[in-house]
């Protein structure tokens, strides 16, 4: 599980065995919308046993202090600094070198059994809100480790969702019929205009789908009118107690997640 963290906003992303970077949202795993970056600026490529940075944009990158130009590419070090098109842009930092989670078969590499590493319901998204309810933090458990997605206003959107689903759930619905909410009715909830809820929306599946392992279900599912949170295993933790969760296989309802740093950063914001 490689790992790649902007020095600026926070944001970590796991890396994919290819991962394109640039502004084309559309065709980018990592979208850095900065002018000095090139609708595809570079491609981090997996070749066992380590990874390289291959630029495309005629900016470049500097790469631990070096300039690695377009067209070429450089083996990736533990730790490396990368500033994307200027030296002036936001530095992205290299915190994980371990194989990916969507390594080819042949790869001998990783060391997990390599149903475990596909196995959706190993993922599961643990989202921790203030007591005033005026701060939510996300962490997405994912391959054996805990990925820390800060403090979002569009977090606090999947928790509405997310709590609807486990009434209905709790209500009886059948798993086809749990957490759908007119999008009209969502907006009331949030205290927000539609369009801003859609934004929300967008932002959320955004940054999530940036970590999600490939295949995964959907952060958030649409249908006409209406919204639900998707089948993504979650819990909601709430001024550091188990507020509710989806079911789990093992024990339903003895789970409890461990108080992380997401969880005391929403500690400390709520008191301040």
């Amino acid at each position: 599980m490689a790992i790649l963290k902007s020095e600026l906003t926070g944001q970590s992303c796991l890396l994919r065995a290819t991962h394109v970077l640039g502004r084309d949202a559309t065709r980018c795993d990592t979208v850095i919308a900065l002018p000095f970056v090139s609708r595809i600026h570079a491609t981090l490529r997996w070749n066992a046993p380590r990874w390289e940075l291959h630029i495309h944009g005629r900016n470049g990158a500097l790469v631990g202090g070096t300039f690695v130009g377009e067209g070429r590419h450089v083996v990736l070090q533990l730790g490396d600094v990368i500033h994307f098109g200027s030296p002036s842009c936001a530095p992205w930092r290299v915190s994980n070198l371990d194989a990916p989670a969507d390594a080819p078969a042949h790869d001998t590499t990783a060391a997990l059994p390599r149903l475990a590493q596909f196995e959706p319901s190993a993922q599961r998204i643990e989202l921790h809100v203030s007591r005033d309810e005026e701060h939510v933090a996300a962490i997405l458990h994912t391959r054996g480790a805990a990925l820390d997605l800060g403090m979002r206003a569009h977090h606090y959107c999947l928790v509405t969702l997310a709590r609807k689903r486990h009434a209905d759930a709790l209500a009886g619905y059948d798993n086809a019929s749990q957490g759908w909410v007119e999008l009209g009715a969502l907006a009331h909830m949030l205290g927000l205009d539609l369009s801003h809820v859609n934004v929300q929306i967008h932002r959320a599946r955004m940054q999530f789908g940036a970590v999600l392992t490939p295949g995964s279900p959907e952060l958030v599912e649409r249908r006409r009118g209406g919204v639900r949170f998707g089948a993504l295993p979650f819990s909601i933790v709430r001024a550091d107690l188990l507020e509710c969760q989806s079911p789990v296989d093992d024990a339903p309802g003895t789970w409890a997640p461990p108080l992380s740093f997401a969880a005391s950063e929403v500690a400390r914001a709520s008191a301040s």
